[in-house]
């Protein structure tokens, strides 16, 4: 998330593709910071998921550092996963609009992003998980 992902502007820059237009909307140039977060395709998935998830996806910059962190409250780790998953399934899917001219739409991608959360969930949760906190997770 550091302004290193090949997005169509770079390839563009360094002769490496013939057009720069964002592979998803095709309305503007494809930089970094325009697919993950002003993206019209982006924004839909993104607006699909909070309408499941209940909250805002806080999509910034600050939401993807990395490193050795102290153990956060489950909703923090959930919204995590969820940010994560849409900065994946919205780089999957450029790729895949881009390599196999295919576009899924997005409450289709969206949906993806809801099962496997769930799923990553369901595979983390532990005996420790509070009853409040279960409680939370199956609304």
């Amino acid at each position: 998330m550091n302004n290193g992902l090949k997005v169509n502007d770079k390839l563009f820059q360094i002769g490496c593709c013939t057009d720069n237009s964002c592979c998803l909307c095709d309305a503007v140039v494809e930089t970094q910071s325009h697919l993950f977060f002003e993206c019209s395709y982006s924004r839909l998935i993104i607006a699909a998921v909070e309408s499941w998830c209940g909250f805002k996806v806080d999509v910034n910059i600050s939401a993807s550092t990395t490193g050795i962190v102290p153990r956060r409250a489950l909703k923090q780790e959930v919204h995590s996963l969820i940010w994560t998953a849409c900065v994946y399934c919205i780089w999957n899917q450029r790729n895949n609009a881009r390599m196999n001219l295919v576009l899924i739409k997005p409450d289709n991608i969206a949906r993806n992003i809801r099962e496997e959360v769930k799923r990553r969930i369901r595979s983390k949760l532990s005996k420790e998980t509070t009853r409040t906190d279960r409680i939370w997770l199956r609304k």
